[in-house]
C-alpha cells in the first residue's frame, strides 16, 4: 500500500508540474536585457513586395537568411526589433538586403516561453526562369536556398553555414568559408569551387559536374550523388568518403597518413580504378582515410 500511495503521489506531482508549466507558457512572454532591465520582446516584422528580380546581393552580419521558391518577388524581415537595421532596394531588376546593424541574441528569458528566430525570408518565382545570381557576404549568419535555380551563386563568409535543397545551379558556384558546413541535398551544380576552412561538405542524392573542393579541417562526404566530369576533392584533415558510388567512373585515392579503402579493395597511399575514364573522382587527403564504396 505505502508503494501505491508514492507512485500516486508521483503522478500527482508530476501533474501539478505540468499545469504550471501550461499556465506559465500561457502568460510569459520572451524577454530581453535592455539597459539593465527586462522588456517583453515583440514582433516588428516588415514585408517588401517588390517588382520582378533576377540578382540578389545579400551583405548581413548576422541574420540568417532564407531565399525560397514562391509565387511572388517578396523580403520579409522577421525581427524583434523596433529597427530591423535591414535595408532593401530593387533597381532595374537587382535586388539588394543589406543588413547595417547587428542583432543581440543573447536573450533573457524562461526557456518555456516561445521565442522567434530572427531572419530574412526571399522570396522568388523561379518555375520559369532563374535567377542570374545569387552574391553572399557575412560575418556569422546562414544562408539557406530552396526550390531554386540559379545561373551562378558566389558565398564568401566567416562563420556561417550554407544549405541547398532541391536546387539547380547551371554556371558556377565559388564558396569561400572560414567557420561552417555545407550541405548539398537533391541540388545539382556545376563548376564547383568550395574553399572550407573549418567544417564539413555533404552531398545527397544529387548531381555533381566539375567539382573542386579544398577542406582543412572537415569530413567530405557524399550519398547516392553523380558525378561528371573531372572532380577533385583536396582534404588536408579529414575523411573522404563516397557511398553509393557507381563503378563505371574513373577513381584515384591518395593519402599521406590514412588508409584507402576501393570497392572493397584496401591499401596504402595510392589506389585507382579506371581512372583513363571521361568522368573521374580524385580524393586527396593528408591526415584522414579515403572510402568509396
Amino acid at each position: 500500500m505505502k508503494i501505491l500511495a508514492k507512485i500516486g503521489a508521483a503522478f500527482l506531482t508530476i501533474g501539478l508540474v505540468m499545469g504550471v508549466i501550461g499556465s506559465l507558457n500561457s502568460v510569459l512572454k520572451p524577454t530581453e536585457i535592455v539597459a539593465g532591465r527586462p522588456r517583453i520582446i515583440r514582433n516588428h516584422d516588415k514585408v517588401y513586395q517588390l517588382d520582378e528580380f533576377r540578382s540578389i546581393n545579400i551583405d548581413t552580419k548576422n541574420l540568417d537568411v532564407d531565399i525560397v521558391d514562391g509565387s511572388r518577388y517578396e523580403v520579409k524581415v522577421i525581427s524583434n526589433r523596433t529597427n530591423s537595421g535591414v535595408n532593401v532596394t530593387e533597381k532595374n531588376g537587382e535586388l539588394t538586403v543589406q543588413q547595417t546593424s547587428r542583432h543581440d541574441f543573447g536573450n533573457f528569458g524562461f526557456a518555456l516561453a516561445a521565442h522567434r528566430e530572427s531572419k530574412i525570408v526571399i522570396t522568388v518565382p523561379t518555375v520559369d526562369k532563374e535567377l542570374t545570381e545569387i552574391n553572399y557576404q557575412s560575418n556569422n549568419a546562414d544562408l539557406f536556398l530552396d526550390g531554386l535555380k540559379v545561373r551562378q551563386i558566389d558565398f564568401a563568409a566567416a562563420n556561417s553555414d550554407l544549405d541547398l535543397l532541391d536546387t539547380e545551379v547551371s554556371g558556377s558556384v565559388k564558396v569561400q568559408m572560414n567557420n561552417g558546413d555545407l550541405d548539398v541535398q537533391n541540388s545539382r551544380l556545376n563548376a564547383a569551387t568550395l574553399a572550407l576552412r573549418n567544417g564539413s561538405l555533404k552531398l545527397v542524392d544529387g548531381e555533381v559536374h566539375n567539382l573542386g573542393a579544398e577542406l582543412n579541417n572537415g569530413d567530405f562526404e557524399a550519398h547516392a550523388t553523380k558525378f561528371t566530369g573531372k572532380n577533385k576533392i583536396s582534404n588536408q584533415n579529414g575523411d573522404n568518403e563516397l557511398s553509393g558510388a557507381d563503378k563505371t567512373l574513373g577513381y584515384r585515392l591518395r593519402n599521406k597518413y590514412g588508409d584507402n579503402m576501393l570497392f572493397g579493395a584496401e591499401s596504402g597511399q595510392i589506389m585507382s580504378h579506371k581512372w583513363t575514364g571521361e568522368n573521374q573522382i580524385e580524393l586527396v587527403t593528408y591526415n584522414g582515410d579515403n572510402t568509396v564504396e
